[in-house]
């Protein structure tokens, strides 16, 4: 082998192992992504849809963007820190009636529950917010503040 040919494979080291990371980065983030089931009242459906003919987003894109709004409230505002739990607890108290309603009609269940695959950005995010394992309840949560401060219901 060459100088000049070693002296190249020893320069390509930090590109080649850059694209490397970056390989691995990809493959995990890949493999990070999680499946949910979402239930939602009736009244949540109907927020939702109403959200998402107004701000023309899909389903999808506006419940992730419900939990990015938590996440943010949460990072810029110390007193909705605070009382996150307080808010999740009254959420999942909404999120067991629908439960209910959902589990004693198949109808509810097709209109009132919604697969939600969680790219790992959101992920992280809720893993911050300590909702990993309360991810209805965040999402409730994102959606009931967006709708009230979208329409000015208080």
């Amino acid at each position: 082998m060459s100088v000049s040919s070693q002296e190249n494979q020893h320069h390509n080291f930090p590109v080649e192992q850059a694209i490397n990371d970056g390989k691995s980065q990809a493959a995990e983030l890949e493999q990070s992504e999680l499946e949910i089931i979402l239930e939602f009242t009736e009244t949540q459906r109907n927020m939702i849809m109403e959200l998402t003919s107004a701000l023309t987003l899909s389903v999808e894109v506006l419940l992730e963007t419900a939990i990015s709004y938590v996440y943010y409230n949460y990072k810029k505002y110390q007193e909705f820190a605070n009382k996150l739990e307080e808010l999740s607890i009254a959420q999942k108290n909404i999120y067991e009636q629908a439960h209910k309603q959902i589990e004693n009609s198949p109808k509810c269940r097709k209109t009132l529950t919604k697969k939600l695959i969680l790219a790992a950005e959101i992920s992280h995010k809720l893993e911050e917010l300590g909702m990993a394992e309360k991810i209805n309840e965040c999402v409730a949560t994102g959606i009931d503040m967006l709708y009230k401060k979208l329409t000015n219901d208080k």
